[in-house]
């Protein structure tokens, strides 16, 4: 799961004092070891070791866009990698797998509308035409509206919850070894 190498380069300068670069390439495993998430390609599933949360991310994503009600229905209903206890996220555990809660834009996936989503980079599935998703809580000064967050801007904002939205499920998970 993590990949080191390890380039020793050695130069001379005047004096003969040499100096040592050393220049360590890290894999994006180690690299991100701050934010501890990981992607499970086998069950189609991310790791926030961080949060303690396990994402959904098989092919479903890139395509169910349903209501509120619909998207609660829906993770309550998921099984998927041996799970059955998943969720919609609330807009808090939403909005912590954007990028802009950890890096930059560039360490967003790219999908085919030339659009940077701000999603994390070990996120692989990406809804193909709407990338507001939503969270399940709702919105305090309008009971009929619930907080989606856009996947372009980083941003929540209240929608209606009879609008169609893309939905990715959430379930907790044991403290990550």
């Amino acid at each position: 799961m993590c990949d080191v190498s390890l380039i020793i380069v050695l130069t001379k300068t005047k004096g003969a004092i040499m100096k040592y670069l050393f220049l360590i390439t890290i894999s994006t495993s180690i690299l991100f070891a701050a934010s501890l998430i990981y992607r499970d390609d086998g069950n189609e599933i991310v790791y926030d070791c961080q949060r303690m949360l396990m994402w959904q991310d098989n092919g479903e994503v890139n395509t169910t866009a349903l209501d509120w009600q619909g998207a609660i229905n829906y993770c309550e209903n998921l099984e998927l990698a041996g799970y059955t206890n998943w969720h919609l996220p609330n807009v808090n555990e939403l909005l912590s797998i954007t990028v802009t809660h950890y890096q930059t834009k560039i360490e967003a996936r790219f999908v085919p509308s030339s659009l940077t989503p701000v999603i994390y980079y070990n996120f692989k599935n990406i809804h193909e035409s709407n990338l507001h998703y939503w969270s399940a809580t709702t919105s305090k000064s309008t009971t009929t509206n619930a907080w989606a967050v856009d996947f372009i801007t980083s941003e929540d904002k209240g929608q209606s919850k009879s609008s169609i939205n893309a939905v990715r499920c959430v379930r907790p998970i044991m403290p990550c070894n």
